[in-house]
């Protein structure tokens, strides 16, 4: 039997001491615009392998970018990101289209240079040697680390982890 239930709001008992559960079988999708937490509007727990969870907004990243050094700063995709910066050969920063909540935020990334037969071992970091990281953007450099050199990389994609502001 198939059927569609529409509600506006689905709310427990104020007097209930358990939660109220929203059960779908398998095999079938539930469909919601905003999820939000109970408690505090933003948390909301995931209940993963045996009995670990993991709050859900901390474990998404905040901002992300794929984009091309080697040819203008090209952005292919991003999520956060409001622009790059070249500052020179293999130094860029990356800013933010909604600021981070301070500047301890986690920072990683990765980076690929041309298709060579051989191994080049390249990597974007945190380049933290002249500037400071600010909540609106964090500066990278881009190392091939046979060479020790600043490279200017076909693919950068660093990424953001923390709370936003």
């Amino acid at each position: 039997m198939a059927g569609t239930l529409s509600v506006q709001k689905i709310q427990g008992l104020a007097s209930s001491a358990t939660p109220t559960v929203v059960e779908v079988s398998s095999g079938h999708e539930l469909h919601t615009n905003t999820l939000k937490g109970t408690t505090t509007a933003g948390s909301i727990t995931v209940q993963g392998e045996n009995t670990a969870t993991t709050n859900l907004q901390q474990g998404l990243a905040k901002s992300w970018v794929n984009f091309d050094q080697e040819n203008s700063n090209v952005l292919r995709d991003s999520l956060n990101v409001s622009g790059v910066t070249d500052h020179t050969t293999g130094r860029y920063s990356v800013s933010y289209s909604n600021n981070m909540n301070s500047i301890y935020y986690s920072s990683v990334g990765n980076a690929s240079s041309r298709g060579a037969s051989t191994a080049t071992y390249n990597f974007c970091m945190i380049d933290d040697y002249q500037t400071t990281q600010t909540s609106s953007a964090t500066r990278y450099a881009s190392t091939n680390y046979s060479s020790g050199n600043f490279h200017d990389m076909r693919t950068c994609n660093p990424s953001i982890f923390g709370d936003l502001a």
